[in-house]
Parts: structure tokens; sequence; C-alpha cells
């Protein structure tokens, strides 16, 4: 038996609990992260960054973070790694519904991941460039999370990384 680990979160502005499977090590990282389970949750400006079982690659603001549940499931197996391809979604406060977005250049989308992340004190306004060529550029105090297929930011971090 092996076990299957999952975050749980309730986010301010969404009516529906959000769950994502995830490796053991993201569900400790965000304990950690979060100061432990000894510590009050922090609501500043910071994003978590983790990927998912399914292939998706997932950045959180934690300042709309209400609740997390750190559930687990006993499996007879570790499910195999899916390749996702479904679009971009930026979930936004106040939106019922995300922005689905596409886009070739996934070098700045990778920038735009690791930008929210670092904080809008390093980089205030992210952006990232659609499949028309045209910028996005957001209030990074506006996003609630971010998914993206995990595969297209793992190409962006290999073309950056070619480039240097």
């Amino acid at each position: 038996m092996v076990k299957r680990f999952y975050l749980r979160f309730i986010l301010n502005d969404l009516t529906e609990d959000v769950v994502f499977e995830v490796r053991e090590k993201e569900s400790d990282r965000l304990q950690s992260i979060l100061g432990g389970l000894n510590k009050p949750i922090s609501n500043e400006d910071n994003f978590f960054w983790f990927d998912t079982i399914d292939g998706r690659s997932v950045i959180l603001n934690l300042q709309y973070l209400q609740v997390v549940r750190y559930l687990w499931d006993a499996s007879e197996s570790v499910p195999d790694f899916l390749h996702y391809e479904g679009p971009i979604k930026v979930f936004l406060r106040g939106r019922k519904n995300p922005l689905e977005l596409t886009t070739e250049d996934y070098d700045i989308l990778y920038d735009f991941f690791t930008n929210l992340q670092h904080g809008s004190y390093v980089v205030p306004s992210p952006y990232f460039i659609d499949i028309d060529g045209e910028i996005i550029q957001f209030n990074p105090s506006e996003i609630i999370f971010v998914e993206s297929p995990s595969y297209i930011l793992l190409e962006g971090k290999q073309k950056i990384e070619s480039e240097q």
C-alpha cells in the first residue's frame, strides 16, 4: 500500500473547494512554507508553486487561502504521471469563471510563474504573451491561482537554461 496525497483548498472568492492530488513532498513543503502545524497561516502576498499528479503546475496566491486540508488515501499503487493538455487557467478575484489562455512563448510563461513566486515587490505587474502575440499583464493581488500544463513550464525552463 502507498499513500496518495491531496491538498484541499478553501479559497476566498471561490464557491467550490479546490482539490489537487500531489506528491507527499509538495504537501510537506506547503506545511513548511506556512510555518508548520503549530503556527498561524500567514496571508501575505506570497505564491505557492506546485505540481500535481495529473500533469498540471499550479501557482496559488496564499493571500486567498482560508483553509487547507492535507488529505491522504491508501492506494494499491501510485498512478502514472499524466500529460495534462488543458488550457492555462487564471482564476481572478470576483470572477466566476477563469480566464482560459494559450501561449507559444513557454519561456515567458515560466518567467510569469517565477515572477509571481518571487513576489510583487520584485516584479509588480508580471505578464506573459498569448498565442496571438499579445501581452497580458496582471495585478498579482487579483490572482487567486493559475494552472498550466506542467510540460509547458518545463519546456520554458529548458529554453531559458539553454540560452544562458
